[in-house]
This record gives structure tokens, sequence and C-alpha cells, in this order.
């Protein structure tokens, strides 16, 4: 009976050690980031003909996880400066960019190179994830490029 209860104890601290690693990362602190808002005047000349990567985050007020995502956009305006423009589009406004896109899940996060779609993220992620993730589509391209 021993051995019961102690495999059942160890099986629960696993469990809640498993639980500790995977939790969400939470969001960084609020900065005043440098993202472009987008709208359908300015989304053709700052997105679809500008030469390069350009992220764009599409949210809306009334959604929660589109809240927590602001502050990770707006670290990722200032850390990749150099090598992507950030923009965002608030769907409640201007809600056929997104149709455009085909988007129904919120906030997603589309990265366009040359004015092209190259990657989609839905849903949040922590700054670490996310940069991990522009990264692996930024970074590893112009790694390969200079390579060539």
């Amino acid at each position: 009976m021993r051995y019961v209860v102690l495999g059942l104890f160890i099986v629960a601290v696993v469990q809640c050690i498993l639980m500790y690693l995977t939790r969400p990362e939470p969001a960084p602190p609020p900065i005043d980031g440098i993202e472009v808002t987008l709208t359908d005047a300015n989304f053709q000349q700052e997105v679809l003909d500008h030469s390069g990567y350009v992220l764009v985050d599409f949210w809306f007020a009334a959604c929660p996880p589109c809240q927590k995502m602001k502050p990770v956009v707006a670290h990722l305006s200032v850390n990749y400066r150099d090598k992507v423009k950030v923009g965002k589009v608030d769907i409640d406004d201007y809600g056929e960019l997104a149709e455009r896109y085909e988007l129904s899940a919120f906030p997603t996060l589309l990265l366009f190179k040359d004015g092209e779609v190259v990657a989609q993220w839905e849903g949040y992620a922590g700054l670490k994830q996310t940069s991990a993730w522009l990264d692996s589509k930024v970074v590893t391209a112009a790694a390969a490029r200079d390579e060539a």
C-alpha cells in the first residue's frame, strides 16, 4: 500500500513540474513601441509595397489575448527595428483587411516579405516564443542569403 501511495505522490509531483515548465509565458512589461498603425489607406504602401519584412498584428479591443499580445508586439517593434517593420491593424475598424487574408483567429501575426505573406502565427505567445519564431523566419533567411 505504501508503494501505491508513493507512486501516486511521484506522479503528482511530476505533473506539477510539467505544468510549471509548460505554462504560458507571461506578457512582458508595457513599453512604447514603434509600430505603424495600419489602415485601408496606408496598407498598400506600408506593407505590400515595402521591400523587406513587415510583421502585421491583427487585433481587436474586446479580445483578451489580443490585449495581452500588445506589449509583445511593442517589444518586437523595438527589438527588430533594423530587420522588420512592425504594424498593427485594428479589425474593429479595418475588418476587410482581415477578411482579405481569411483570418478567423485573433490575435494573428502575418509576416510579409516583399509584399507576400511568408508566415503566420495565431493566438497569444510570449516575447521569447514570438522572438524565436521571428528569428527562425527572418534571421535564418538572412543567414542563408549571406552564405549564397
